[in-house]
């Protein structure tokens, strides 16, 4: 049986969407991960020393209007 891997089906769907920032559900929080975290950095200016990002909904609500707002497409 193979495990749920939310890195492995991010890297999946990034294949299929490359110019896309991509966010993936799992349980109650969205990821973001390796070059689509440095957009929300630049965006938000935050800073993380990890190659991922989590959220609750709330907040991915506010990050997509933001990245919309911006022009950027998301997946």
């Amino acid at each position: 049986m193979v495990k749920y891997s939310a890195i492995r089906n991010y890297k999946k769907f990034k294949k299929m969407y490359p110019n896309f920032v991509l966010f993936i559900k799992y349980g109650k929080y969205y990821y973001i991960y390796e070059a689509d975290t440095k957009i929300l950095i630049y965006l938000y200016d935050s800073y993380t020393e990890s190659n991922s990002f989590r959220m609750e909904k709330e907040k991915f609500k506010d990050v997509l209007s933001g990245l919309f707002s911006n022009g950027l497409n998301v997946v």
